[in-house]
């Protein structure tokens, strides 16, 4: 398993990245650079914070109304969950709706992440840094050894969340019907 420094998985890097890099592609002929940039930094924040809130509650925490009542921006040891600050980031990108395009690709990535967290929960919500659960995955008490890779795996493809935002961006091609000469 590799893990970076901080604890980040190779695959919240490359989800990450790719949500900014989506974000600037789908957006290429719609608005200047400078204004890519920054919708393309929103909506990676607002990934980002997608995907820790379902991961947060994915737990089964009792504390989202509790959460709801503290305003907090801390996070780590015994600090309510930052839900305000969270979601504030998640809709950051409403400011540039004006871009929105529901579409079968959205609605597909939405369906394949909210997928791959119930298998998760499904098997026990298992972790590769700890053996946080003693539910037995799919019935049976698995060692150690099989369910760190089995929460690695799972922690990783479950990143794809954080990418969603990028496909509110996304705009299908319209084809005219021409057929246009290769130039």
């Amino acid at each position: 398993m590799i893990v970076l420094p901080n604890g980040l998985l190779p695959a919240s890097v490359i989800a990450y990245s790719a949500s900014f890099a989506l974000t600037m592609l789908f957006l290429r002929n719609r608005t200047k650079l400078f204004d890519r940039v920054i919708i393309s930094a929103l909506t990676m924040t607002s990934g980002i914070w997608l995907y820790e809130i379902a991961y947060h509650y994915s737990w089964g925490l009792g504390g989202l109304l509790s959460d709801l009542s503290r305003l907090s921006i801390s996070l780590g040891g015994d600090v309510p969950f930052p839900i305000y600050f969270a979601g504030f980031l998640v809709a950051m990108p409403l400011v540039v709706r004006q871009y929105f395009t529901l579409n079968r690709l959205f609605v597909m990535v939405v369906a394949i992440s909210a997928i791959l967290f119930v298998v998760w929960l499904a098997i026990g919500f298992p972790q590769f840094w700890c053996i946080c659960s003693y539910e037995p995955v799919w019935g049976v008490w698995w060692p150690r050894e099989s369910v760190e890779p089995l929460g690695y795996v799972m922690n990783s493809l479950t990143k794809l969340l954080a990418v969603v935002p990028a496909f509110l961006f996304y705009q299908a091609q319209k084809h005219t019907g021409e057929i246009r000469p290769y130039s």
